[in-house]
């Protein structure tokens, strides 16, 4: 932090408690430092050399707010005295900068960390679902604005993965926004510290808290353009800022071609619209705009900005009126805190019905909620909105005049945790999609085409509900017979392409999958985004430095021993960003240093055994080697990464029950590390051939590559418990069984140590050919 910053009470009290091994929950206003408050345990641990995380996965419901985050955190590291240097990243459905979750302090959307938590990351594809969960399982957790995490999915999975994992990592819980019955039934079932910086005796040291004033006018009828623009022009002053609030994006665009018209240039009046159907490119843009627009110090403003919910947290503005249409009211106070951000400001606040007609008009939030804020703001119509007021409303409203926390605590307390291991296990997309989100769930490319050689998840992309997907196909689908949505489908096999397309219609669309859309039916365009006529343009693919990997035919040439020790070199680093994990597995399991060295030496040796089997190196050209992992393909190659684990497993057992006298579970978590180092599901072995000389060629290379001589010694003498033919495949669902939390935390950091590693040393070998 900056040179002679001096924290709240408060966010000193969080920090205290992080550091001493409490959890936290913490409950603030908005614009009181929230961040900062959760952030500092990380930088004091870290710059001090605690036993803490050596990586902060810092999750949030808004893409918005992620950005603003990342944005400010980026500048506080850059201004620090800092003795470390940390990698600040950013991972949403649209900026896909850190998939795998490399930084030290990632800044993300919630739908990204429980997916990659629960082995399904929406932003990679199936085959790489493994590789974040030992990054999140080895990371300090802090969720921001909780109040907004799905009821009916992800808070549940959030509360509940937490409860599970609340004795392994460090946690902190933060809301603006929630009921004294919800809040205190959270800390019960983490057994975690609450900290209200809500309280007066916190409010009195929060000095962006003292002397601002929101005043609210409730109306009977919905929002209207010349409304808006005639209570802008009669702001006082010289700056003249003003923010409509939306429900829904269709609103929003509508209310902002209305305002639009009414508008002229020569009135000086600037319009903006903002919403989350942007490419992450003209978003970034347009919030650089809104930020300079609606800043605390800019006092040459005449601006209306129209906006939906992606402004409602974390973006650091400030305005003179806002009009809203009603919504919950832990929404509704997130949103206000927009208007009169600052010390010492006023400011209007007119809430509206909703534009919507129908029985769900109220959507995306629930109608009695709803209802019930719209009642308890019209009963202060024209008054001061406190911050008691605001907590007594949010009691009124979510406890004591409907069941709403009621109903979630006991879902909570009713629901199986087994979903985690499960999810483990056999991880699927469509299976587990009600884990996550079930609002804002399936991402689209709008392409005619995706290349054979590309990922789809290499492009550009944009989320949106499956309820509006569907409704709009289902729409364009009554005026053409031509194709208009198209499902990605992963193939699980060692095919070339590694994905193909089939076409879908409305009722078939369903949240967390990829769909590629017509640009002849769907486009985008800078002004109002995403369009569902055809107009503007289609998706392109993303920058080489944030693809994920595909399967390249031109590898270069590389000797088996050549490719372990590339990847060995990687995993100091990996092992480093995983050290807090690592002490728990070496507790636990009775590991000391040495021993962990050697699994994962051993791990590394073992994985590509398969790959020196005859025909799989037939496959491919060799000039240089006689037994190579990588070369430029001749034809396919047959399956290797079960076979490697059949190949090994006799000495695998032996390393582990005579060389590190240790149990056998152990032997399951390597096990599972190597089959899964390519596809998450292998379940069987194919045949296959290893000449003689193979053992040979291990003999002499072995001690080039083990770090300790015993175990090098240990494994040549037992080289003939290597199975070098398998004439029928075999089986091998019941050879692994990772069964507790602490097996699949060894699993899981394994399995990135592995990966990861294989993945660097790869794209090192061939950068010359990039």
């Amino acid at each position: 932090m900056k040179e002679g910053f001096e924290p709240f009470k408060y966010q000193r009290e969080v920090a205290e408690a992080i550091l001493n091994g409490e959890n936290v929950i913490l409950q603030a206003p908005t614009g009181a430092g929230k961040t900062l408050a959760s952030t500092m345990p990380y930088i004091i641990a870290n710059e001090e050399g605690m036993n803490f995380p050596k990586k902060l996965i810092y999750s949030t419901p808004r893409r918005t707010l992620v950005n603003s985050l990342y944005s400010d955190i980026l500048d506080e590291i850059k201004k620090g005295d800092f003795t470390k240097e940390y990698d600040v990243t950013i991972q949403t459905g649209e900026k896909k900068e850190d998939r795998y979750f490399n930084g030290d302090i990632i800044f993300t959307t919630f739908d990204q960390s429980l997916s990659s938590a629960l082995s399904m990351p929406i932003s990679l594809s199936n085959r790489l679902g493994n590789i974040n969960v030992g990054a999140f399982l080895s990371s300090y957790l802090i969720f921001d604005e909780f109040h907004l995490f799905d009821l009916s999915g992800s808070y549940t999975t959030t509360v509940l993965l937490l409860e599970k994992l609340k004795d392994k990592v460090p946690f902190c819980v933060m809301t603006a926004t929630i009921s004294e019955e919800k809040i205190n039934a959270l800390a019960d079932k983490l057994d975690a510290r609450v900290i209200r910086a809500d309280s007066s005796e916190y409010l009195a040291d929060i000095v962006t808290q003292q002397g601002k004033e929101r005043r609210i006018f409730t109306k009977d009828n919905s929002l209207d353009a010349e409304e808006i623009v005639k209570l802008h022009n009669q702001i006082e002053g010289q700056s003249k800022k003003s923010i409509v609030m939306c429900n829904r994006v269709e609103n929003a665009q509508q209310i902002y071609e209305d305002i639009n018209k009414l508008v002229n240039k020569e009135d000086g009046i600037e319009t903006l619209l903002i919403h989350s159907r942007f490419l992450d490119e003209d978003r970034k843009r347009k919030e650089k705009q809104i930020k300079k627009l609606f800043a605390k110090d800019n006092d040459d403003s005449n601006v209306i900005l129209v906006s939906t919910q992606v402004i409602e947290v974390g973006i650091d503005i400030t305005s003179d009126i806002m009009h809203t249409e009603i919504s919950a009211i832990d929404s509704f106070l997130q949103r206000i805190g927009r208007c009169a951000r600052y010390r010492n400001q006023t400011g209007k606040v007119y809430v509206y019905d909703v534009l919507n007609e129908g029985d769900n008009k109220y959507l995306p939030y629930d109608d009695e909620v709803t209802l019930k804020t719209f009642s308890a703001l019209q009963e202060i119509d024209g008054e001061v909105l406190t911050s008691e007021l605001s907590q007594q409303i949010i009691d009124r409203v979510y406890s004591e005049e409907t069941d709403v926390d009621a109903v979630a605590n006991e879902k909570v307390d009713c629901s199986s945790d087994e979903f985690i291991k499960e999810s483990w296990k056999l991880p699927d997309k469509d299976r587990f999609n009600n884990l996550i989100r079930n609002v804002i769930a399936c991402s689209i490319v709008i392409s005619p085409w995706v290349y054979d050689n590309c990922s789809p998840y290499n492009y550009q992309s944009l989320s949106i509900s499956p309820g509006t997907l569907r409704s709009k196909v289902a729409e364009i689908a009554k005026e053409t017979d031509d194709w208009l949505v198209k499902k990605v489908i992963e193939r699980d096999d060692d095919s070339d392409f590694k994905y193909t397309y089939g076409e879908t219609t409305a009722d078939e669309i369903y949240p967390n999958n990829l769909y590629i859309l017509n640009p002849d039916y769907f486009g985008y365009n800078l002004e109002t985004g995403l369009v569902f006529d055809g107009t503007g343009k289609k998706f392109d693919p993303l920058p080489i430095s944030n693809q994920e990997p595909d399967y390249d035919n031109t590898y270069k040439e590389e000797s088996y021993l050549q490719h372990i020790e590339s990847m060995n070199k990687e995993v100091p680093e990996l092992e480093r960003e995983m050290s807090y994990a690592i002490e728990l597995i070496k507790d636990e399991f009775d590991l000391s240093a040495d021993d962990f060295r050697d699994i994962v030496e051993f791990t590394i040796w073992a994985h590509d055994l398969g790959k020196l089997q005859e025909e799989w190196q037939l496959a491919h050209k060799r000039d240089e080697y006689d037994f190579i992992a990588h070369a430029e393909r001749k034809s396919k190659p047959p399956s290797h990464a079960a076979e490697s684990f059949w190949i090994v497993l006799e000495l695998l057992e032996d390393f582990i029950f005579d060389y590190l006298e240790n149990e056998g579970k152990i032997v399951d978590i390597i096990g599972k590390a190597m089959i899964s180092h390519h596809s998450l599901n292998l379940n069987r072995t194919d045949k296959y051939t290893i000449s003689t000389t193979v053992k040979k060629h291990l003999l002499n290379i072995n001690a080039d590559f083990f770090t300790e001589k015993d175990l090098t010694q240990f494994i040549n003498k037992r080289a003939d418990r290597l199975l070098l033919s398998l004439s029928v495949g075999e089986d091998i669902s019941d050879e692994i069984r990772v069964r507790s939390i602490n097996q699949y935390l060894f699993y899981f950091v394994l399995v990135r140590i592995l990966r990861l590693a294989d993945q660097r040393a790869t794209k090192k070998l061939n950068q010359d050919n990039i």
